[in-house]
């Protein structure tokens, strides 16, 4: 059987569907999956090629539909099931009821979650090396609300370099700059963020999607996390599973206290 992914969303949405990609590999062992991924997020392709579960990248011409170009390339190479990754989850209290939105990724789709619902990326390539003694921070997400004040930023920057170790700010150029964080020419795309994030000692991080590729490598994470919606039980849900992360949470991530977050600082440093 042949399948093709749709368009999985921005950075952090296609890193989650590695999980679904291992489901449905655990569902169809014989089957070929192409990853469909939207214009504006092609440069992370390579992470996903030579990947155990993906036999294939797509990019589509189009990020919010398909084109007529896109629906001739699904014709032509006869696909059995256009499976659309993105989390439209069809249950409204999803996060109540799964231990990790990987799982109910899958589950929207029909698939038995794996035992495994870590994700997985190709490593594509091999650190410049920086030096272990970097920190990383990707102090910015896609949704406002999730973010902290600059001035909380600046704060922890200041913390971390009383420390000894250099700051890298991992964002788009177009993001607010961090006092005190160094964003060089080769911190300006993704795919370099993520080749100074392997070669640092640690990522600081909100829900972004960063984090899910920094856990996609088990790199070491410190997460700051809030409740997203009121009925919600636990910021967990959100949280990419990693064995070398911690989470902080708070009602909001603001609320998490600054001296929590400098003593597990001083914890994973």
């Amino acid at each position: 059987m042949k399948f093709i992914g749709l368009n999985a969303g921005q950075f952090g949405d296609l890193v989650m569907n590695t999980v679904a990609a291992r489901a449905i590999k655990q569902k169809w062992p014989e089957s070929h999956f192409t990853l469909g991924i939207g214009q504006p997020f092609k440069e992370i392709a390579p992470l996903f090629k030579n990947h155990p579960y993906i036999d294939d990248v797509h990019i589509w011409e189009s990020y919010d539909g398909l084109t007529d170009q896109d629906k001739y390339y699904i014709e032509e190479n006869e696909f059995d099931k256009v499976f659309n990754p993105m989390p439209q989850h069809k249950h409204s209290d999803w996060y109540n009821r799964v231990k990790n939105q990987t799982e109910e990724v899958c589950l929207m789709h029909d698939l038995i979650p794996p035992d495994d619902l870590s994700c997985y990326l190709e490593k594509y390539f091999k650190p410049f090396g920086i030096g272990r003694d970097v920190v990383c921070i990707s102090p910015w997400t896609a949704h406002e609300p999730k973010n902290l004040p600059l001035e909380k930023w600046e704060k922890i920057v200041k913390y971390i370099k009383g420390k000894g170790y250099d700051v890298a700010q991992l964002s788009a150029p177009n993001q607010p700059a961090i006092y005190g964080a160094w964003r060089s020419k080769i911190a300006t795309s993704y795919m370099s963020s993520v080749n100074t994030l392997l070669a640092s000692k640690l990522l600081i991080t909100l829900d972004s999607g960063m984090s899910w590729t920094a856990s996609a490598y088990q790199h070491p994470v410190l997460g700051l996390y809030g409740y997203h919606y009121p009925s919600i039980k636990s910021p967990k849900v959100y949280e990419p599973i990693n064995s070398n992360a911690i989470y902080l949470e708070g009602q909001h991530a603001n609320d998490i206290p600054l001296e929590q977050i400098f003593d597990q600082i001083d914890k994973m440093l």
